[in-house]
């Protein structure tokens, strides 16, 4: 039976951490003048403010840089940071502190030594601690209940005797939990703006957006024509940068609030505005290709990612773009493209990373954990294994200092490195990475439960189907139970996102149950399974079919070890109606699926005494899977091996000589093979059976 384990990408959104990083960093090169180097000292200036307070200056923070000398700001919030050896255009990060207080603006401390320092001053914008915490909270008080009154009219408005009701009604959905999900980037946005650079009209579309009049703080945006403001700005020679920053912004935060009601041709339009007004500009470019990609218009994304690429002017911009062409590319199933993508951005931020650490190294981790999840998903576990380990040892470097951003990363590769050593049968390797991966994720929970939660579930989820194949089934029923409670939870709070999760492990332990001949138990857990797929299935056939196939097919072994085979077989055909049709779509993903089946059909057919059919079965199954471990043998030799051993048992019951020679080479094919297994308890078990067979026609000679 075909277990769900599940990896977990890490969704690289370089497009908005990363953007406004600053441009290429450069190798220093002193100039040598006779015997001596001219080490160039360049200057910083900048002023440190209160968010929302009138312009408040913040006094006494601590500046640091790399570099430069640590700073004090006045009692005007002013600072100055001396760089030595640092030439103008280089990235510089900047690191205020000051005790009680937290920094607002994050995004801004990654910028340029400025050639002229005084008519370009960097503003720090800090708030009091706590501060960010409550505005994010209040956010979700307003944006989570006008999602769902907004959904709600949605679905309302939809014609239920429409045919293509159910599918409208899935879709809807679907844009409701992916909304919902993103809220914490969008809150991001919405909570570090600083009032005190807004235009009157823009804060009373912000308080009118607090109070939860949302459709009033629209119509108060849209009357600040922004597109037009942006426009008249760039076509005067002096671009007026407070203006194009008040309007652009006017703009995004029209897009965000046509989003929460579903309007996203509107939202559409004001990116789209948004890039006309300033068809230079990258950054617009790029986050209506960004929304592009979260609105799966693929290829519209691609359209404006490539005229995003057209634009950049560092290896950095460069670098994000291609990433998120490498997600495009993987999502429309063009791997060879997203391939070269995604190396593409590697090796960027690896050139970035050698000249500043600092900044992009854990970047380059998080590209090679994704890379790592495209081979593994591919069946290439060396490449697989490569890229993982290049991710972890960038994290276990992270460890040893106090940075805290690499926990999560850290957690998500471990959680995949299990995934692949299970994938290749070393079970105690997958078991040491999954606790590894766990412990982290329960430690995170503690100041994040709501986060992190979801991912504890998954690794409970994937223990649980590890110990099964090591047969440690009180384990895995632990495993399984823990993961079931979660996302029982879950789902109660928020069915649509979480009952398919609810589902997966809800089958898993019911065919665990029926393993272990605890039937009524078992079948009852699997019929709630079996009710939520089907139930998903009918609003989103595209997304569970495959589902309800696994199940059909789990059905026809349960009844086959119950010898109500004509049940059986009817759920087998079923299931093999199914596999066949999406395997005209997608025959790499299904093709193992086929193999299955027919294996199960072979032996259905076996036990009803119809041996012709029960052949033909067991050699479609032999033939998929021996072409499947040639090209995938870790995945593949012992399923291979194990209808190997299927098909030359049937002989016994319809032997027919002609065949010895073929049964012959086939079962000492499966002997050298089994034998790389020696840790594997399933191979062991196929292996003795290999040998009685072997014996057998030994005595048929």
């Amino acid at each position: 039976m075909k277990k769900k384990e599940f990896g977990i990408p890490i969704l690289l959104k370089l497009e908005n951490s990363l953007k406004n990083e600053g441009m290429r960093i450069v190798y220093l090169i002193g100039i040598l003048l006779v015997t001596n180097f001219c080490i160039a000292q360049n200057k910083l200036i900048g002023y440190v403010t209160e968010q929302n307070s009138g312009k408040k200056p913040v006094p006494n923070a601590i500046i640091n840089s790399s570099g430069a000398n640590q700073n004090l700001s006045t009692d005007k919030g002013q600072f100055i940071l001396t760089f030595q050896g640092l030439e103008v255009g280089e990235n510089v990060v900047l690191r205020p502190e000051k005790a009680g207080w937290e920094l607002v603006n994050e995004k801004e401390m990654k910028t340029l030594i400025p050639a002229k320092p005084n008519e370009n001053p960097v503003k720090i914008v800090l708030c009091k601690a706590g501060t960010l915490a409550i505005a994010k909270q209040a956010y979700y008080k307003v944006a989570d209940p006008y999602i769902i009154q907004q959904y709600n009219r949605k679905l309302a408005a939809l014609d239920k005797e429409k045919a293509t009701y159910q599918a409208e009604k899935a879709k809807l959905q679907e844009e409701r939990n992916r909304l919902q999900n993103q809220l914490e980037e969008y809150a991001e946005e919405f909570i570090r703006v600083n009032l005190d650079d807004a235009s009157e009209i823009e804060r009373r579309a912000i308080a009118l957006f607090k109070e939860g009049k949302i459709d009033e703080s629209i119509k108060l945006r849209e009357s600040l024509k922004s597109g037009i403001e942006i426009k008249n700005a760039v076509q005067r020679k002096a671009k007026e940068d407070s203006v194009i920053a008040l309007h652009t912004r006017n703009l995004k935060a029209l897009a965000q609030d046509y989003i929460f009601k579903f309007d996203y041709k509107s939202a559409e339009q004001k990116y789209e505005e948004l890039v006309l007004a300033d068809t230079t500009n990258f950054d617009n470019t790029f986050d209506f290709a960004y929304f592009l990609l979260k609105q799966n218009q693929h290829s519209k994304a691609v359209q404006y990612y490539q005229s995003a690429l057209r634009l950049t002017k560092t290896d950095l911009e460069v670098a994000n773009i291609q990433n998120a062409l490498g997600m495009l590319y993987q999502d429309m199933n063009n791997d060879s493209e997203a391939l070269k993508a995604y190396l593409t951005a590697l090796k960027k931020f690896e050139n970035l990373a050698k000249l500043n650490p600092e900044i992009f190294e854990l970047n380059v981790a998080l590209l090679q954990n994704n890379l790592g999840e495209f081979y593994r998903n591919k069946n290439d576990y060396p490449s697989a294994f490569s890229a993982y380990s290049k991710a972890l040892n960038i994290y276990e470097q992270y460890s040893k200092t106090n940075i805290p951003d690499f926990k999560p990363g850290l957690a998500m590769v471990q959680n995949n490195f299990g995934l692949l050593y299970h994938s290749k049968h070393e079970y105690y390797a997958a078991l040491n990475a999954f606790k590894k991966s766990l412990e982290i994720f329960e430690e995170l929970a503690e100041t994040n439960l709501k986060k992190n939660e979801p991912y504890i579930a998954t690794l409970y989820n994937n223990l649980g189907i590890l110990y099964e194949d090591k047969n440690e089934y009180a384990a895995a029923l632990s495993a399984y139970a823990k993961a079931l409670e979660i996302r029982e939870n879950l789902a109660k709070a928020n069915p649509d996102a979480y009952n398919p999760d609810f589902a997966s492990t809800l089958f898993n332990l019911g065919t665990l149950y029926l393993k272990t001949n605890e039937d009524t138990l078992g079948l009852e857990i699997f019929s709630k399974s079996e009710k939520i797929y089907k139930s998903l299935a009918e609003t989103n056939p595209s997304t569970y079919e495959s589902f309800l196939s696994t199940i059909q097919n789990t059905k026809g072994e349960i009844y086959r070890l119950k010898g109500q085979f004509l049940i059986a077989l009817e759920a087998c055909l079923k299931a093999l109606e199914i596999r066949e049709r999406l395997t005209k779509t997608n025959s790499v993903l299904y093709d193992p699926d086929i193999a299955d089946t027919q294996k199960r059909l072979g032996r259905i057919y076996q036990a009803l005494n119809n041996y012709p059919a029960a052949s033909k079965a067991f050699l479609i199954s032999l033939e998929i899977y021996e072409r499947l471990a040639k090209a995938y043998p870790d995945v593949y030799e012992i399923k291979f091996c194990e209808i190997i051993v299927f098909y030359t048992s049937l002989q016994i019951s319809d032997y027919q000589p002609t065949k010895q020679n073929n049964l012959n080479i086939y079962l000492e094919e499966a002997n050298k093979t089994l034998i790389k297994y020696p840790d594997v308890p399933f191979a062991n078990s196929l292996k003795v059976f290999v040998n009685d067979l072997q014996e057998y026609f030994k005595s048929k000679k």
